[in-house]
């Protein structure tokens, strides 16, 4: 079963620290063998003393009790491998052994039997010719090559230090500004180049607003009495599909004058003037926009 264990707060533990410090070597001398702190923790102000194990807090107190060393730590995680090292450089060949020695002799044949009885020594014989001389014997084998050991391999030299950077150059000094030539004569004039083509007319912008109603001017005067003969309306059209300033005209015959006159005109149609061009004639002028090829625009005058 599992003992519940008591909340210290940080006043405590603080106290906790500096009685463990101050009292180092009594803990150490007093409880090594136990491996076990005993400490009682007062319920009022939680200040914190340590005993001896065998002794007991007093009624006032918290009994605690912690391990002087704490649980071994699980073993780190293994460090990644380390970079190869470059391949030293191949040392120089080792000096050529001494030639092996001959082998043994080999064991003398067996004597053959003797023969009869020796006889009488004769009479030396004439010396006869020298026999020619006998072929050379074989070369013997060679002595096995012995290998020397690997010299080590020997220190890398020391890098050469870096020259001193030479000094720079001192800089040129600035040219002088040469003077301003003179201004040149204005040559003439060339001739005046040709008028360019129109281009072509832009959209027709929105109406404005109508502006406000002008001052009402003062009555004319009375115009002479005159006749009137009968009232008659001409009118005049003008149809697309091109686009652009397009102008209808209403003409009065018969000997009548043009005394008023207006106009109709289609959707996509801006008039932009509307004006009794003579006396007898009523004009209408008006803009049509672009994309729209079924326009029509009629002027209108009234006769008598």
């Amino acid at each position: 079963m599992h003992k519940k264990r008591r909340k210290v707060p940080a006043i405590a533990s603080l106290m906790l620290v500096i009685a463990m410090v101050g009292g180092a070597l009594f803990v150490t001398s007093a409880f090594g063998a136990t491996n076990k702190i005993h400490g009682c923790v007062n319920k009022k102000t939680r200040a914190v003393r340590i005993i001896s194990p065998t002794k007991h807090c007093k009624a006032s107190e918290n009994s605690l009790f912690w391990n002087i060393r704490g649980r071994r730590g699980l073993p780190g995680v293994d460090g990644t491998d380390g970079v190869d090292g470059a391949m030293g450089a191949t040392g120089a060949a080792g000096a050529t052994g001494a030639p092996g020695g001959f082998g043994p002799t080999g064991p003398a044949g067996a004597t053959g039997p003797s023969g009869g009885a020796t006889g009488a020594t004769g009479p030396m014989g004439a010396t006869g010719p020298m026999g020619a001389t006998g072929p050379m014997g074989a070369t013997g084998p060679m002595g096995a090559t012995g290998f020397g050991a690997t010299g080590a391999t020997g220190a890398m030299g020391a890098t050469g230090p870096i020259g001193a950077t030479g000094a720079m150059g001192a800089t040129g000094s600035f040219g002088a500004t040469g003077s301003f030539g003179a201004t040149g004569a204005m040559g003439a004039t060339g001739p005046m180049g040709a008028t360019g083509a129109n281009g072509a007319t832009g959209a027709v912008g929105p109406t404005g607003p109508i502006g406000p109603d002008g001052v009402t001017g003062p009555q004319g005067a009375t115009g002479p009495s005159g006749s009137i003969t009968a009232i008659t309306i001409v009118t005049g059209t003008t149809v697309g599909p091109s686009t652009g300033s397009h102008t209808a005209t209403a003409t009065c015959t018969g000997g009548k004058k043009a005394l008023g006159g207006g106009y109709l005109a289609t959707t996509g149609t801006a008039p932009t003037a509307n004006y009794p061009s003579s006396s007898t004639v009523w004009t209408v002028t008006a803009t049509a926009a672009s994309g729209n090829p079924s326009w029509s625009l009629t002027a209108y005058a009234v006769c008598a």
